[in-house]
């Protein structure tokens, strides 16, 4: 009877030491857990990263990371083959590369919703690589009107992978140190072409890269200005990352164009009754879902704790834009006054 109680007992440890395991190795969706083993090293080039400021390391837990991601973002054994499948045909093509916010999130062990990629391989052979697969490529894929030889991805294995092709990379126009990330796949190498970045990224703050400040905030798309890059910042905001305030003309003059281009979005459209920054804050960082017309909440949204650390962000980086958004969300919800830092 003890024997079959020892056993018992046995069973239950070995089941609970795996599970606990297997738990504890799956990436996170909002506990930060930072890389701890980075090194850099000397030894490795690749001619895209023209940039004299370039430094690139070598971490054993990252690599592990970016093992578990593809297991937990492809739970089904068939769906997880498949993207093993295509990791290797691209890797027989050439470089493959893993970038932005998705080495942000790893970095720091979050589970990121998709994967953004750079790969080696041009239009056409990417037509061949979706033939074999039994895969239609122009569902999966936008052609750029202008250069008919790269393409944009539009949705492929439920969304997951992002993937355009491999170009020079600099600091122009880049959004910010710590989105500038970049992995090599093949050779696992994190590549960080500001110099600051992964510093950075690991103790949740970054900086404007100012040698790109000009050509980011004043990007043209379809012939108009890009004003929603002011929630860019915003959304870093929301991940828990604090804005390096460095002091010099460029960082002043970032805030002065950020703050300007707030006030546009604190203004009404034509598409909703309420101004931008304030149905961004509602429907994309708390989940509310709203009625633009009557200003009614359908549906209050239940990401409360992002909600008000973006909150205390804004409140952080100008008090009277935080002022006049909170005014614009009590309208909306009386409860708001609640959750307010």
């Amino acid at each position: 009877m003890k024997l079959f109680i020892f056993i018992i007992i046995l069973c239950i440890s070995v089941f609970l030491f795996f599970s606990l395991n297997n738990k504890s190795s799956k990436l996170s969706k909002s506990v930060i857990v930072p890389i701890r083993d980075t090194v850099e090293i000397y030894d490795y080039s690749n001619c895209i990263f023209e940039n004299n400021l370039t430094k690139y390391y070598k971490s054993v837990e990252f690599d592990s990371r970016i093992s578990q991601l593809f297991k937990d973002l492809f739970p089904k054994h068939s769906d997880y083959q498949k993207s093993q499948q295509l990791l290797t045909i691209f890797k027989n093509y050439g470089d493959v590369f893993f970038w932005g916010g998705t080495i942000r999130d790893i970095v720091n062990n979050i589970r990121p919703k998709d994967i953004d990629m750079m790969i080696d391989v041009n239009n056409q052979q990417m037509r061949d690589i979706c033939a074999s697969l039994d895969i239609d490529f122009n569902s999966v894929f936008r052609v750029d009107t202008k250069n008919t030889n790269s393409y944009k991805q539009i949705k492929f294995l439920y969304g997951i992978f992002d993937i355009k092709m491999i170009n020079r990379v600099s600091n122009e126009s880049v959004e910010n140190d710590v989105n500038s990330l970049y992995y090599d796949f093949k050779k696992k190498i994190i590549i960080d072409p500001t110099a600051t970045g992964l510093t950075n990224c690991l103790n949740m703050r970054f900086r404007i890269v100012q040698s790109s400040f000009d050509d980011w905030i004043n990007t043209i798309w379809d012939n108009k200005p890009q004003y929603g890059h002011a929630l860019r910042i915003f959304k870093m905001f929301k991940n828990g990352f604090k804005l390096i305030e460095e002091g010099d003309k460029t960082m002043n003059n970032y805030r002065i164009w950020l703050k300007s281009r707030l006030n546009i979005l604190m203004n009404k459209n034509q598409y909703f009754e309420i101004p931008a920054i304030v149905r961004e804050c509602l429907y994309v960082w708390r989940g509310d879902e709203i009625d633009p017309k009557t200003l009614t909440i359908i549906q209050k949204g239940t990401d409360d704790s992002n909600f008000r650390r973006l909150l205390n962000q804004i409140k952080y980086f100008d008090e009277s834009i935080y002022y006049n958004i909170v005014i614009y969300l009590s309208k909306i919800d009386q409860s708001i006054s609640k959750i307010c830092p």
